[in-house]
């Protein structure tokens, strides 16, 4: 029967009878590494990094797509006159081009 590399978990053979102990083996060994984890706080960080990141990619898939949509989804202040001006850029036949807005 061969083990794995790292842990040594039994890595039975389609030959072999499946032996309750060797399973047991196993599972005493992920426990055992998934505590050690879980004392040093490894797993707790690791577990909210990848939570924090999946709401991360939620809300910025949400703001790119409603970004898509909108045809002028940018403002800037002009500096000289102090107005507020949406724009945005477009295509059509003719190329790109460029919108822009008073904001009132």
């Amino acid at each position: 029967m061969q083990q794995t590399q790292n842990y040594k978990l039994n890595k039975p053979e389609i030959t072999d009878y499946a032996k309750i102990e060797l399973l047991n083996d196993n599972a005493d060994i992920i426990d055992a590494k998934l505590k050690d984890l879980e004392i040093n706080g490894d797993l707790t960080e690791i577990v909210q990094t990848v939570t924090t990141l999946q709401r991360e990619v939620t809300d910025n898939k949400s703001e790119f797509t409603e970004h898509l949509v909108d045809d002028m989804p940018h403002k800037y202040t002009n500096s000289d006159n102090g107005k507020t001006y949406r724009l945005g850029f477009g295509v059509d036949a003719g190329g790109f081009y460029y919108i822009q807005q008073e904001v009132e």
